[in-house]
């Protein structure tokens, strides 16, 4: 399975975030976790979104970077994200 840059810089922050739950901040050790794995997923997250910013074509007025994922198909229920041009 092929999973693109779109879906990876929609569950990075929520998997840092589930991460900072646990870390724990009781004393300094774990106020130094807190922030380095804030600072780690927030710069991971720019770092792909520098990958949709050149691959971007402005003079193309469709969707980018579109992934669908056939969630529940019984239902028709998918999961589909993409980049407009808007």
């Amino acid at each position: 399975m092929n999973i693109s840059i779109i879906t990876w810089m929609v569950f990075l922050p929520l998997a840092g975030g589930l991460l900072l739950a646990v870390a724990g901040e009781e004393d300094e050790a774990g106020r130094r976790r807190v922030r380095v794995i804030s600072i780690a997923v927030s710069l991971i997250t720019f770092v792909l979104s520098l990958g949709l910013y050149y691959g971007f074509r402005a003079d193309y007025a469709g969707m980018q970077f579109v992934e669908r994922l056939d969630w529940i198909p019984r239902f028709g229920i998918a999961y589909k994200v993409g980049i407009d041009g808007i």
